[in-house]
């Protein structure tokens, strides 16, 4: 039920994502637009740079518009997920440490306090931004190309948050590994369709929070038979999250252990 009042609330809101073009909860039905299968990896995976750059760009212009609508949001009394907050995002803090960072990472299960009160400056930073509506996993395999425009899918996590933490997963995402360079180029394609501007030490912020949570989700995922494919992407989610952390700094114990 969730999922369609979202899914109409974005289209109210001119937010491009995926249609519910019929809704039935007593008859357990829900009817979605077919965007297609053409996601924004699938345009990076061809190599063309620039049309990946105008991806990307085109992308951000939808994710400008979905973080302008947090009072809209809660005016309407909007029924989300819990909230970004300090127990959240320690939550994901544990998620890591406990999904990645012991099993595959190496790390003693009692030499875990270091990296805790490492992350909680994270979260800290995070907590003191405005609130935006996020949609929570904006990676590339959530967005969808249709007739040539960019449609979110996957929003039912959305809830309110700070921008980078979505910037975060959409410009340090493991799956594709953007280079440096784009994601600041990107960072900045993003305020001029008028997301409030996030500086870059924001934005680094926001990746190492969004990729602690990536790599503890991989390993959690990787640890069933079915889904054990996720273990493959913990070294690219490392080598992001080290990129991430060489930028801000402050946060030794961290980056000694996923340091490739």
């Amino acid at each position: 039920d969730d999922y369609a009042v979202h899914a109409r609330f974005l289209e109210a809101a001119g937010v491009r994502a995926c249609r519910v073009l019929a809704h039935e909860p007593h008859q357990r039905f829900t009817v979605l637009e077919d965007l297609g299968d053409r996601h924004l990896i699938d345009l990076v995976r061809e190599g063309d740079p620039r049309a990946t750059e105008q991806a990307y760009d085109a992308t951000l212009a939808v994710v400008a518009r979905l973080h302008a609508c947090a009072d809209r949001a809660l005016a309407a009394g909007l029924t989300m997920q819990k909230h970004f907050g300090p127990s959240l995002y320690e939550w994901e803090h544990n998620l890591f440490l406990e999904q990645c960072a012991v099993p595959h990472l190496g790390l003693p299960p009692d030499q875990t306090d270091a990296i805790r009160a490492e992350l909680r400056t994270v979260a800290d930073r995070l907590c003191g931004q405005p609130v935006v509506l996020v949609h929570r996993d904006l990676q590339s395999t959530n967005v969808i190309f249709h007739r040539g425009e960019p449609a979110l899918i996957d929003f039912q996590g959305m809830r309110p948050g700070a921008a980078a933490y979505d910037l975060g997963s959409l410009l340090a995402d493991p799956y594709v590994e953007l280079d440096e360079s784009l994601q600041l180029r990107l960072l900045d394609a993003y305020a001029r369709h008028g997301g409030a501007p996030v500086p870059p030490d924001l934005f680094w912020t926001g990746c190492v929070q969004r990729l602690v949570q990536a790599l503890g989700a991989y390993g959690r995922l990787g640890a069933l038979p079915p889904t054990r494919r996720f273990l493959a992407h913990i070294p690219a989610g490392r080598r992001m999250l080290t990129r991430a952390i060489d930028h801000l700094g402050g946060l030794p114990a961290l980056a000694a252990l996923v340091r490739l």
